[in-house]
């Protein structure tokens, strides 16, 4: 069975000190799919369909047009963030 939704945000939420962001976001959905794609989209707000690393609420979600999505507010810097909280749009 694969992850749900809910678990995802969970696994999100607790990403702590991470230097590499991006991996550990698309970690944090494991075998998430949704109508059988599993691969993950991150994206900045200036930028959708880009990640930049940086303090602010950021966007993943699975390659389908009708995919929900995670919203998550990254904190910290000097290349070591982590997520201050977690939730679906």
């Amino acid at each position: 069975m694969s992850k749900t939704l809910e678990q995802v945000v969970e696994d999100i939420k607790s990403i702590k000190g991470e230097s590499d962001i991006y991996t550990a976001v698309v970690e944090a959905f494991g075998d998430y799919e949704f109508e059988g794609v599993t691969d993950i989209i991150l994206s900045s707000p200036e930028e959708m369909n880009s990640f930049r690393p940086g303090e602010g609420v950021r966007s993943a979600y699975a390659n389908h047009k009708d995919a929900p999505i995670v919203k998550f507010i990254l904190t910290g810097g000097e290349d070591v963030y982590s997520v201050s909280d977690a939730w679906e749009v």
